[in-house]
């Protein structure tokens, strides 16, 4: 709880800072593309910036289709490269928030959430020994995960917003399902060890809305006291890679990782043209 405390506040009086440089009001800014969140971390906007106390509600897709890089220094591992390997993991999320304080001068919005997120794949896990065939989903590789958050935003100018949270629950596990390295199995063999993940998860997003219709920022989840103590860096390119591609770096202690993957976000409420 010390840590939330000091995280809010760190966060107010950075904000603050940011937004001395003259008068504005920004917060009053309504863009043509949701900013309620980004990737994977909400902002604690509703839909398109409203301003105004109250619900919402996102629906999320995620997926990451595979790694293009990864390298490892670990002690028992032969192969220190691995190149395209299939990851096919599916975050399938609903987000839903209250907006308890609105944006002002020199006071970010504030908002408190819970995200639901369904899980699965439509390929194997790559595993510490090697590859797969065909993969069917089923109850063995599907999770649902269940996370409550607090979340402060401010424009730090008209298209600029940067956000920092902080989530208790299940977000920190999507991290670790995204590597074979990050499983009980390598913490065994690293630390001879069972793997610890904890249920506390910091997050920041920052983020510039270009024309009003899309995003360019990035987002860091980073769960505190885990083993391996990962980051996942994921990066919000707009449409410059076709087809909503976007890139995620992930690094741990012995390693990192170059991933692709698709994002879908839509704000279902409240409803704006």
């Amino acid at each position: 709880m010390l840590k939330l405390k000091l995280l809010l506040v760190v966060l107010f009086l950075y904000t603050n800072l940011l937004s001395q440089e003259g008068s504005n009001n920004y917060f009053n800014t309504s863009h043509n593309v949701s900013i309620s969140g980004l990737i994977l971390t909400p902002t604690a906007y509703r839909g398109k910036g409203i301003n105004e106390i109250g619900t919402a509600l996102d629906i999320n897709a995620v997926y990451y289709i595979g790694r293009l890089y990864a390298k490892n220094n670990f002690n028992w591992t032969t192969n220190k490269k691995n190149y395209l390997d299939r990851i096919g993991l599916w975050y399938l999320e609903g987000d839903g928030k209250l907006l308890l304080q609105k944006e002002q001068k020199h006071i970010p919005a504030f908002s408190s959430g819970l995200k639901l997120s369904f899980t699965f794949r439509d390929s194997p896990q790559p595993n510490l020994n090697s590859p797969s065939a065909s993969f069917k989903v089923d109850s063995k590789n599907t999770n649902q995960l269940l996370s409550l958050y607090l979340v402060l935003s401010k424009h730090i100018s008209k298209n600029f917003i940067t956000s920092f949270g902080y989530s208790n629950g299940d977000i920190s596990k999507t991290v670790f399902m995204l590597s074979e390295f990050l499983s009980n199995t390598s913490s065994q063999l690293t630390y001879n060890k069972k793997l610890s993940i904890s249920d506390s998860t910091i997050f920041i997003n920052s983020f510039y809305v270009i024309k009003e219709k899309n995003l360019v920022g990035f987002e860091i989840i980073i769960p505190q006291g885990s083993t391996f103590s990962p980051k996942l860096i994921n990066f919000q390119l707009a449409n410059f890679l076709k087809l909503n591609f976007q890139l995620s770096y992930l690094n741990y202690k012995n390693g990192s990782e170059l991933l692709g993957m698709f994002n879908f976000r839509y704000s279902f409420y409240p409803k704006q043209k």
